[in-house]
């Protein structure tokens, strides 16, 4: 029982306490960026600090909430709370940040014409939309097979964890300007809507290839940390 309850208080400082890291930094612009974030908070330091906020009571709140979860129906009831709430969250965040953008825009207009946002081609769309569908429908197959079997907690969180991907995906095809941060050239925004969502997809089809399995299911995972890596890496070279 106390191993439950250690385990428990684990998970709710995992979130919480970056959480409170963020509202306590202030603003998510500070200093000198080093990686791409998402644009519309970039539009000014208000919006910023307000996302910041939102951010962090959100991670706040949720690893309170998870952990009465946990003391009540376990760990893994916890672990797929927090799942499915972090997934939930994204959307929100990015919606939220958009509207304070849009506002911001109108209050305080911007100097000059704006730039257009590069939009992807068939080829890049191609990607972004199959692996997406290639993720979600994995995800779909392992939340029947675990459901078959009882583990619906585990199925749930699976099936979660791929709408973060999808979402991604449709960001790059509806949404480019959420990629285009200043600092960042045409060829470095198309790059970030094509590997962002691909990668994510590749990496959520990792747990999914494993309950369905599937040999070298790990693969995915590296795959999916290389490509991320190798996007984290060309993004601060562009920053610099």
């Amino acid at each position: 029982m106390q191993g439950e309850v250690g385990a428990s208080l684990v998970l709710t400082l995992a979130l919480a306490l970056p959480g409170l890291a963020i509202i306590l930094a202030g603003d998510p612009r500070s200093g000198h960026p080093k990686a791409p974030s998402l644009a519309y908070i970039h539009v000014s330091h208000r919006v910023g600090v307000r996302i910041s906020r939102m951010l962090g009571a959100l991670m706040i709140l949720g690893g309170m909430a998870s952990l009465a979860l946990g003391l009540v129906y376990g760990v893994e009831a916890q672990a797929g709370f927090i799942a499915v709430y972090v997934v939930a969250s994204i959307p929100l965040i990015v919606g939220y940040s958009r509207r304070l953008a849009e506002l911001e825009s109108l209050s305080h207009p911007p100097e000059g014409e704006p730039r257009p946002v590069p939009r992807l081609g068939t080829t890049g769309a191609a990607l972004v939309v199959g692996s997406a569908v290639a993720s979600l429908s994995l995800a779909v197959l392992a939340f029947i097979e675990l459901h078959s079997m009882q583990a619906h907690i585990v199925g749930l969180t699976i099936l979660a964890i791929s709408m973060a991907p999808a979402y991604i995906a449709y960001l790059s095809l509806a949404r480019p300007e959420a990629y285009a941060s200043p600092g960042l050239g045409d060829d470095m925004v198309r790059l970030l809507q094509v590997v962002s969502p691909v990668s994510a997809s590749i990496l959520a089809s990792a747990p999914s290839l494993a309950v369905l399995g599937v040999g070298g299911w790990w693969i995915a995972s590296i795959l999916g940390f290389v490509a991320s890596a190798a996007l984290a890496l060309a993004a601060y070279m562009a920053y610099r």
